[in-house]
């Protein structure tokens, strides 16, 4: 069983990164922009939420491994597909910064799981 939760785990951290790329990368598809805080907002606010709530699933209890995940993948594809400058420290803050809301979609996430768990 322990193994099984480890896998769970790791699992939520993986699709989190998945998840943080993939945002990035469909945002010039969406909002015609390179980088997705430049289109509209409402596309990376509601990208993130759903990407934490969606991550958190996986394993509930360790919903905070979701906005971690989410943000390294937005991280890892910005520094790998993007052209690098003098701004992308600001980039990785930024990023940072507006994963509160890939956090907020995650905790949704545990508070939807601990209450089906209670019925």
């Amino acid at each position: 069983m322990r193994a099984r939760l480890k896998a769970r785990v790791l699992l939520t951290f993986m699709a989190g990164l998945v998840f943080g790329a993939l945002i990035w990368w469909a945002s010039p598809f969406v909002t015609g922009q390179q980088e997705p805080w430049d289109g509209w907002f409402g596309y990376y606010g509601i990208a993130l939420i759903v990407a934490g709530f969606i991550t958190a699933l996986i394993s509930p209890r360790h919903f905070w491994l979701a906005p971690l995940g989410i943000y390294f993948g937005q991280s890892i594809y910005e520094m790998a597909f993007l052209p690098t400058g003098p701004l992308l420290p600001l980039g990785l803050i930024l990023g940072f910064g507006f994963c509160i809301l890939a956090l907020a979609g995650a905790a949704g996430a545990f508070g939807v799981w601990r209450v089906c768990r209670r019925s």
